[in-house]
């Protein structure tokens, strides 16, 4: 299993609950989790695995949103121990520990009503030290109630 294979497939939802911060009305600090999957398509069979421990924290304000997401690898599950062992080897888990995704998207504005809105957010997902650009349109936003 390749880690460049890994890489373009990792896909990345979040939400995220918006906070307020004294300093700047105009800013919201973002703090959640979230989860990440990759997918690997091989001739014989097609399978995913997903993290669902990833820590999200991001910013709003008058330049847009930013976002920084990463979950350590120890943590995704393929429903196949051995296929997650072998994963492991594969993207050097003990040297790069990390599944990271930074995401920016200038101009953004939290929704003035409270509900989820869906947004494709451009981003960088790193694995085994490789970053690769990626367009993330799985990816939400709720305001809290």
């Amino acid at each position: 299993m390749s880690a460049r294979r890994l890489v373009p497939a990792l896909l990345f939802a979040i939400v995220a609950l918006a906070g307020s911060t004294p300093a700047r009305a105009q800013t919201k600090q973002l703090a959640g989790s979230g989860s990440v999957e990759y997918q690997l398509v091989h001739k014989f069979h097609k399978f995913v695995g997903i993290s669902k421990a990833m820590a999200v924290r991001g910013t709003v304000d008058a330049s847009g949103l930013k976002v920084m997401a990463r979950a350590q690898v120890s943590t995704f599950d393929s429903d196949n121990t051995n296929r997650d062992e072998h994963m492991m080897e594969t993207v050097e888990g003990a040297k790069y520990p990390w599944a990271a995704v930074r995401a920016a998207l200038p101009g953004f504005k939290l929704p003035t009503s409270p509900g989820t809105t869906k947004i494709t957010v451009p981003a960088a997902v790193e694995l085994h030290g490789v970053s690769v650009n990626h367009q993330i349109g799985r990816a939400s936003c709720r305001e809290r109630v």
